[in-house]
C-alpha cells in the first residue's frame, strides 16, 4: 500500500509541477537586438588611426523557440531567445569563437540582452541612448546605444582594451573605441549569400 501511495504521489507532484511551466515570448519591439544578424554575415570597420579593417564574422545564430517544455527541478519558465557566436579579426590576428549576443525573455518582463564585443560584455538593464553620424557612411543614427567599460573589470586583450561600443537598434554594432583612443566605425555589412 506504501508503494502505490508513493507513487500516486510522485505522479501527482511531477504533473502537478509539469504543468507550472510558463513559455516567455519577445514582444515584437524586443528583437532588434538579434533582427539584424544572420549566419555568415561579416561586418567590416574602419579605424580611425591604421589601414586594417577590422572584420566581424558572424558564425551561427540559434533561435530558441519556447515549447512548453520545463525542467521543473531549474525553471518552471521556457523563455524564447536567441545565441549568436562570432569570431574576429583585428591586426591581422584571427580570434577563437565566441558568443556575440546572448538574448532571452525574462520572467520579470525584461529584455536586455548579453553582449560581447572584444571581450568586453555588458549585460546590465541600463541603457544609454545615443544618436551617432557614421563619418564612414555619413549616416545619421538615433536608435543607438552606448556601452562604456569598466576598466577594474576588464577581461579581454591585453593590448586592444574596450573603452565604449556603441550598439543600434537597426543595424547591430555600429562603433567601438580603444582604451588607445582608436575608432572603429561601421564600414560595410557584407550579408550571407542564400
Amino acid at each position: 500500500m506504501k508503494i502505490i501511495f508513493k507513487a500516486l504521489f510522485i505522479s501527482f507532484f511531477t504533473v502537478g509541477f509539469g504543468s507550472c511551466c510558463t513559455e516567455l515570448h519577445f514582444e515584437k519591439d524586443e528583437t532588434f537586438w538579434t533582427d539584424c544578424y544572420e549566419k555568415g554575415d561579416a561586418l567590416v570597420f574602419k579605424s580611425s588611426q591604421s589601414n586594417p579593417n577590422d572584420t566581424i564574422f558572424i558564425t551561427n545564430k540559434n533561435v530558441i523557440t519556447p515549447t512548453g517544455d520545463c525542467n521543473v527541478m531549474v525553471s518552471n519558465y521556457d523563455p524564447e531567445g536567441c545565441v549568436i557566436d562570432y569570431r574576429y579579426k583585428h591586426d591581422t590576428i584571427l580570434s577563437e569563437p565566441d558568443m556575440f549576443i546572448q538574448h532571452f525573455k525574462d520572467p520579470d518582463g525584461d529584455s536586455n540582452p548579453i553582449l560581447r564585443v572584444y571581450g568586453t560584455e555588458f549585460s546590465n538593464g541600463k541603457l544609454k541612448d545615443t544618436t551617432l553620424i557614421l563619418s564612414t557612411t555619413n549616416e545619421r543614427l538615433s536608435d543607438c546605444y552606448t556601452f562604456q567599460s569598466k576598466l577594474q573589470y576588464y577581461n579581454g586583450w591585453t593590448y586592444f582594451k574596450l573603452k565604449t561600443f556603441v550598439w543600434s537598434k537597426r543595424k547591430g554594432l555600429v562603433l567601438f573605441i580603444g582604451q588607445n583612443g582608436e575608432k572603429f566605425e561601421l564600414k560595410k555589412r557584407l550579408k550571407r549569400r542564400k
